[in-house]
């Protein structure tokens, strides 16, 4: 992580945090002293992201579509 990017405020306040912060290696999730932390991150991602998931998931049913539309005009001898 690039910490250059904050102020130096900020990161005087949070490099402790960040210094004892464990992850799990394959799931990735908090885990050691801030494994509390875990089902509240969950939630705020979730909800900061459900807009994008959702929305992810209709372009790609119209593109789905779109794709079946394109099959029947150029190959229409196929139609069944």
């Amino acid at each position: 992580m690039n910490l250059r990017v904050f102020p130096a405020d900020a990161r005087s306040r949070w490099m402790p945090l960040l210094k004892g912060m464990h992850l799990h290696p394959l799931t990735l999730r908090f885990t050691g002293p801030l494994e509390h932390l875990e089902t509240r991150f969950q939630k705020d991602y979730l909800a900061q992201s459900v807009n994008q998931i959702r929305v992810s998931i209709v372009l790609g049913a119209i593109l789905y579509a779109l794709f079946g539309i394109l099959d029947l005009l150029l190959i229409p001898e196929k139609n069944i």
